[in-house]
């Protein structure tokens, strides 16, 4: 997968120029005027915006070395080491990253423990940007006037207002699954891979082994870096088997949960 990180950056200056020099949106508008408020605001939310985007670009941490207790642990023999729990190689990284999440083509690197919190600060600031931007184009191009002097009036708007879209579409969506992610203790690569990987096959799917309730979550997902998280291998409490035998949304995954609760009494 290649890096478009340099098209990103590109797009972005490109658009915020037409913003700003294109029609008369309440941005350009506000620009000239004594007390350029909006301006301000859309200015500090694209800063803080790129500031975030810098640290998502950073390391997302590498697997350096394998854990103590390698059992269980898949062995990647790229790397020449265990790869601890959650963790995964990426090809395109060509390392093994600490609790990987996904490779973004838009940073050029893969989201892990290290730069994911940081990740989704700045969608968060990507998809306030877009939207406020998005709105504020669309009032603009809703004046009535003339054809040729609409055309000559807002012909470089008109040429953005789809990309915006797209990208308005884009990071409300990543805005909610990451989000989603965070509050359960999950990530992407885990949802997509539940079948293969060694320390969740046995799981039935949708049952979160490290979800240790939303407010704990958030409070691991914000502070993993600093504390440098490392996670256990995952056992299902006989208890919480119990539970879900009477849930009728496991019904189905009965026989995966007999053989995850005679291993575990087994041990």
């Amino acid at each position: 997968m290649r890096s478009f990180r340099t098209l990103y950056l590109y797009l972005h200056y490109i658009g915020f120029f037409v913003y700003l020099f294109s029609g008369r949106t309440r941005f350009s508008v506000s620009f000239h005027s004594e007390s350029p408020i909006f301006f301000m605001v859309i200015v500090i939310i694209c800063f803080l915006m790129m500031i975030f985007y810098a640290k998502a670009c950073e390391s997302p941490g590498y697997v350096t070395e394998s854990p103590p207790n390698t059992e269980g642990l898949f062995y990647c023999e790229i790397c020449g080491l265990h790869c601890p729990v959650r963790a995964c190689h990426c090809k395109e990284c060509g390392k093994c990253i600490i609790r990987r999440d996904h490779h973004c083509p838009w940073t050029g690197h893969c989201i892990g423990r290290d730069n994911h919190r940081d990740f989704l600060i700045y969608v968060y600031f990507e998809a306030i940007l877009t939207l406020l931007v998005f709105i504020d184009i669309a009032s603009t191009l809703l004046i009535s006037l003339p054809f040729m002097e609409y055309m000559k009036r807002n012909f470089f708007l008109l040429s953005i207002i789809s990309p915006m879209g797209f990208a308005l579409f884009m990071s409300s969506s990543l805005v909610l699954s990451h989000t989603r992610m965070a509050m359960v203790n999950a990530t992407v690569w885990e949802m997509s891979r539940w079948d293969s990987i060694t320390y969740l096959k046995e799981f039935p799917k949708f049952y979160f082994p490290f979800n240790r309730g939303v407010i704990n979550n958030i409070k691991e997902f914000l502070s993993m870096k600093m504390k440098k998280t490392t996670w256990e291998y995952p056992k299902l409490p006989v208890s919480e088997v119990t539970n879900l035998f009477q849930n009728e949304l496991y019904k189905p995954y009965n026989d995966i949960i007999y053989s995850v609760m005679n291993k575990n009494n087994e041990a």
